[in-house]
């Protein structure tokens, strides 16, 4: 169910009502220096909602390697082998209290 805004013939006003929609989104790919790949998806019904959605793989992968210098092995999108899983997991507890959208000004 979407939010629609339809003509009411009657009291001759336009009313927000909920009916079934077929779902648009739009996407925006990208590739943040810090963050690394990710999207945007934007709905195209209001109220317009944007997600953002980073590759948080990726995401370790440049934190690993590129500041913390953590050994790792990987094999598609799987991390098969990690030199220093404490460390990992902190990083990766670290990305869940990023605040995205101030960090990405």
């Amino acid at each position: 169910m979407a939010p629609t805004v339809r003509g009411n013939k009657q009291t001759k006003h336009l009313e927000l009502t909920y009916r079934r929609r077929q779902c648009i989104h739009f996407y925006h790919y990208f590739d943040h220096p810090q963050v690394g790949l990710g999207h945007v998806r934007l709905q195209s019904w209001l109220p317009f909602s944007v997600t953002l959605v980073p590759q948080r793989r990726h995401w370790l992968e440049k934190q690993a390697w590129e500041s913390e210098g953590i050994g790792y092995v990987k094999d598609h999108n799987c991390f098969v082998w990690m030199e220093d899983l404490e460390r990992a997991q902190k990083l990766m507890d670290e990305q869940l209290k990023t605040e995205l959208a101030r960090d990405a000004r």
